[in-house]
């Protein structure tokens, strides 16, 4: 796989380096060369850690989430809480109401969404599994009852960096280099 990986790179810069009008002024900040290495579950737990982390920060920012809480202090509280976490599980009640299992590195809790909640509601349909959300609601019973979900994208009021310069971009993912399906001749 790797040396397979390293291969393709070096064609394609060659077939760049090979076009003597071909210019450029893009400087490579940081390479990432892997290793081969045996991944175990602590690499697994490291990784939803540090992108729960990272998600949390940009959450936390939204004005609405700014007050949130671990899970396991929820306990001491009474009413409106925010809280944010990670998606466990997803499932419907017996009433037709969709309940979050919510977890972060203290714990989990429940959170029903109700299906009154119309917008809400759609909106708790297209949650999926392992997706970092903040959840702002009431708590009671050992349950949170949402009455907003927040999600980690990016806000409008952010101004966009731009270049002087007319560039390209091409994101490529899930080619299979070193696998038996990789399509060499087309790649």
């Amino acid at each position: 796989g790797y040396d397979e990986i390293s291969e393709v790179v070096n064609v394609i810069d060659d077939k760049i380096q090979s076009k003597s009008n071909f210019a450029s002024n893009v400087i490579v900040l940081k390479s990432f060369n892997c290793t081969p290495a045996k991944i175990t579950e602590k690499d697994f737990i490291k990784y939803y850690i540090t992108r729960y982390e990272q998600l949390k920060n940009i959450l936390i920012n939204r004005t609405n989430l700014s007050n949130s809480i671990s899970i396991n202090k929820i306990k001491y509280s009474k009413g409106k809480v925010s809280i944010i976490g990670l998606v466990m599980d997803k499932s419907t009640t017996k009433n037709g109401n969709t309940m979050l299992t919510i977890e972060d590195p203290t714990g989990y809790i429940k959170v029903i969404v109700s299906k009154n909640k119309l917008e809400l509601f759609q909106t708790a349909k297209d949650v999926v599994y392992d997706e970092v959300i903040g959840i702002v609601g009431d708590y009671s019973n050992n349950f949170i009852f949402a009455e907003n979900l927040y999600f980690p994208d990016i806000p409008i009021s952010n101004s966009f960096k731009k270049s002087e310069d007319e560039c390209y971009v091409a994101f490529i993912s899930d080619i299979h280099v070193g696998s038996q399906k990789f399509l060499r001749k087309e790649f």
